[in-house]
């Protein structure tokens, strides 16, 4: 029997893969016999929109089956947990609803030294992350960012780490990753897919 293909998920995934969005519901209230309106934090229905997502993202609750049933293993790494952390709303894969909530899912570190700062009077999360690696002295890591531009640069950090913990697929639905590494001649052992061919790969050798 085939060992379980090694898949790192992008965090774009984990956005996609939490089907509410954060947004505000304003509601009138009796605050000592005047009306009061209020904003109350709520979370929507997240809707998909294009072709391409609409055909990807119904196919990830088969990822997550894959998973549970130890077809394939998932991982993540520290610098994919920050990306989360800073962006709006949450979509870390534990919590209720995510379609990822119940999957087995092992962390492992990137290969670089990196820092940010939490707190009020620190830039985003994400800028801390790329101003950390934008001009990190790894050959590797600096020749993928000017294969793919510096607005893929954390992308390239994901490809890297996924790449040094021997990766079989780095699983995204971001179509415009996929397209622009393609159209490199890049250094690494390891390829971005999206959700229906890293299925259609897992079938295919299964």
């Amino acid at each position: 029997m085939n060992s379980p293909a090694r898949v790192f998920v992008d965090t774009c995934v984990f956005q996609l893969g939490f089907p509410f969005r954060p947004a505000e519901r304003v509601e009138a209230v009796n605050w000592g016999g005047a009306e009061v309106r209020v904003s109350i934090p709520v979370y929507e229905d997240k809707t998909v929109e294009g072709e391409f997502l609409q055909r990807e993202v119904p196919i990830l609750p088969n990822v997550a089956a894959a998973a549970n049933a130890g077809q394939i293993s998932l991982f993540w790494s520290d610098v994919v947990r920050l990306e989360l952390f800073g962006a709006p709303g949450s979509s870390f894969p534990s919590r209720d609803a995510h379609i990822f909530a119940a999957c087995p899912l092992e962390e492992v570190k990137a290969p670089f030294l990196y820092s940010v700062a939490f707190g009020r009077g620190f830039d985003s999360t994400k800028k801390q992350l790329e101003a950390a690696f934008s001009s990190y002295p790894d050959s590797e890591l600096q020749s993928l960012i000017s294969m793919l531009g510096m607005s893929r640069l954390l992308d390239a950090v994901h490809l890297v780490t996924a790449a040094r913990h021997k990766m079989d697929f780095m699983l995204t639905t971001d179509r415009k990753l996929v397209e622009a590494y393609r159209n490199t001649k890049h250094p690494l052992s390891v390829s971005p897919v999206f959700p229906s061919e890293l299925l259609r790969s897992f079938h295919e050798t299964a």
